[in-house]
């Protein structure tokens, strides 16, 4: 099964219980927080690596109802998670 490298914009508020969310499902390999915009501090981003694809992953958040909004998902051009932290699930 492949593994994509996506990102998450979302709320700051609330993204929290996003990432324990993704964490718990048996499709993500990696989740990093990546903070905040410094243009807009409400807002933040996400980079997880996942067995999802891009549409998978914005049909699961569009579904789940999570205590923050998201703006939308995009590929990341980056490393694996795993590659960048020498870790199996960050």
């Amino acid at each position: 099964m492949a593994v994509n490298k996506l990102g998450i914009d979302c709320e700051t508020k609330g993204k929290g219980e996003l990432i324990r969310r993704l964490r718990a499902l048996k499709t993500t390999v990696a989740i990093e927080d990546r903070g905040a915009y410094h243009q807009d501090p409400s807002e933040s981003q996400l980079a997880i690596d996942t067995h999802l694809t891009e549409d998978e992953l914005d049909n699961w958040l569009w579904r789940t109802k999570v205590p923050c909004d998201y703006t939308g998902t995009f590929e990341r051009k980056d490393d694996f998670l795993t590659e960048q932290r020498g870790c199996a699930h960050a």
